[in-house]
C-alpha cells in the first residue's frame, strides 16, 4: 500500500509511457509541475540555508557539504564526511592519506517534489600501490554516528519528512522515464530524487 501512495504522488510529476525527449514528455501537466517545484525551491533560498544549518547544527563535529543541483534534479543533497573534525581537501589522493585510505560519508537526499528523505552510508576505499578505488554502500548504520542520525531523522520528522529504506527506493516505476533512465529503467529514487547516481 505504501509503495501504491509513492508511486500516486510520483505521477503527478511524470508522464506515463512517454519518452522524456518527446513534446509530449516536454510539454505535459505533469512534468510542468516538476518544473514548477524545481524552481519553486531554487528560488526559495530561505530554506535551503534553513536546511544547511540544521545539518550543520546536527553534525556540528563533521563536515558538511553541499550537492546540490536544483537546475537538473529534484533534492537537496548533503554528503557529510564522517570522520571527526576532518576538513574537505581539495586534494582526494591527500585525504584518503590521512584517513588511512579509508573514508566514510552519509549521504543525505531531501526531496523537493514530495516529503520524502533518504540516508545511505558509503565506504571509499583507495590503494595507492595500484591506484585503485573502491566504492561500497554500506547494509547498516556507522555507529560512530548514530546519535546524530537520530538528531536528523527527529529534524527531518518535524518538517513533515517520511523516510525511505531501500526495499522501497529501489523499486522500478515501470511506466515512467526520466532524462537519464528509460521507461521501465527508473527507479522511485530517481524519480523523487535523482537520476545521475544508482541506488
Amino acid at each position: 500500500m505504501k509503495d501504491l501512495k509513492i508511486l500516486e504522488k510520483i505521477y503527478k510529476y511524470y508522464p506515463k509511457n512517454k519518452n522524456f525527449d518527446s513534446e509530449e514528455y516536454q510539454s505535459s501537466d505533469e512534468y510542468l509541475k516538476q518544473q514548477k517545484k524545481r524552481k519553486e525551491a531554487l528560488e526559495n533560498i530561505e530554506y535551503k540555508h534553513y536546511l544547511e544549518e540544521k545539518l550543520e547544527n546536527i553534525f556540528k563535529n563533521f563536515i558538511v557539504s553541499d550537492w546540490t543541483d536544483l537546475t537538473d534534479y529534484n533534492c537537496y543533497e548533503y554528503r557529510v564526511l564522517l570522520h571527526k573534525n576532518q576538513s574537505v581537501l581539495d586534494d582526494d589522493i591527500e585525504l584518503m592519506s590521512i584517513l588511512k585510505n579509508e573514508r566514510l560519508d552519509l549521504f543525505i537526499f531531501v526531496s523537493i517534489l514530495e516529503k520524502y528523505y533518504y540516508v545511505q552510508f558509503n565506504k571509499s576505499k583507495y590503494e595507492p600501490e595500484s591506484d585503485k578505488w573502491k566504492f561500497e554502500v554500506l547494509k547498516k548504520h556507522h555507529e560512530g554516528s548514530n546519535k546524530e542520525l537520530k538528531k536528523l531523522n527527529d529534524f527531518l520528522s518535524s518538517e513533515g519528512y517520511t523516510e525511505l529504506k531501500d526495499g522501497i527506493i529501489r523499486k522500478k516505476v515501470k511506466d515512467v522515464g526520466t532524462e537519464l533512465k528509460n521507461i521501465g529503467k527508473a527507479t522511485i529514487f530517481s524519480c523523487l530524487f535523482t537520476d545521475i547516481i544508482e541506488i
